[in-house]
């Protein structure tokens, strides 16, 4: 079977969280400017219903998803990841919004115009998707992705929503620390079907 290595878009490749707060600078008046940073760290715990709402039309806007910035620290795990040094069949992996089918045609569209041929799956549930590798940001998404990969291995690109996350299978990749996730990706590249990973 072939190698596969998934690698999100939202705030892994790409710019969710400065698209949104440039969107939600652009609807509010400047006494709320301080409160933004909250929300965005919130990930939805404490933020108000009317907040939620607005950050809902802002990304059913056209074009919103399209014009999302690259990530530099995705971007370069991305060249690592398909460098000729390994054989990796690289997929995009991404969470279609339920209610913005938009969304899903620019996720696309995105993946074609910044990564060139890269296959691309916009699913509901990121954790019915083979691979031997997940690049994704987000905590909830690789645990729940590594109860069915259990020697599976995890690059997660550092970000405020996993400044405290461990998994013995994860990697909190910073750009200090990329010829860590090279040696992880080559011993998730040498071991074989069933076999445990042991990162360094």
């Amino acid at each position: 079977m072939d190698k596969i290595a998934l690698i999100d878009l939202d705030n892994t490749l790409c710019d969710w969280d400065a698209a949104m707060v440039h969107g939600l600078r652009q609807c509010l008046p400047k006494e709320y400017y301080s409160k933004i940073d909250t929300w965005m760290a919130d990930e939805r715990r404490n933020r108000p219903d009317w907040v939620e709402r607005l950050m809902s039309v802002i990304r059913t806007q056209a074009g919103w998803w399209l014009a999302l910035k690259p990530l530099s620290l995705g971007m370069a795990i991305f060249d690592i990841v398909t460098s000729s040094q390994w054989n990796w069949e690289v997929n995009v992996l991404t969470k279609g919004p339920a209610t913005k089918p938009a969304a899903w045609a620019e996720k696309v569209q995105w993946c074609s115009q910044h990564l060139g041929d890269v296959p691309v799956t916009v699913c509901a549930d990121k954790s019915l998707v083979y691979g031997s590798i997940l690049i994704d940001d987000y905590p909830p998404y690789n645990e729940q992705w590594l109860k069915h990969r259990p020697n599976g291995l995890c690059i997660v690109p550092a970000h405020y929503c996993n400044k405290d996350f461990e998994h013995p299978n994860v990697i909190r990749a910073t750009f200090a620390n990329l010829d860590l996730v090279i040696e992880a990706l080559d011993l998730a590249w040498e071991r074989k079907d069933g076999e445990p990973l042991i990162l360094p």
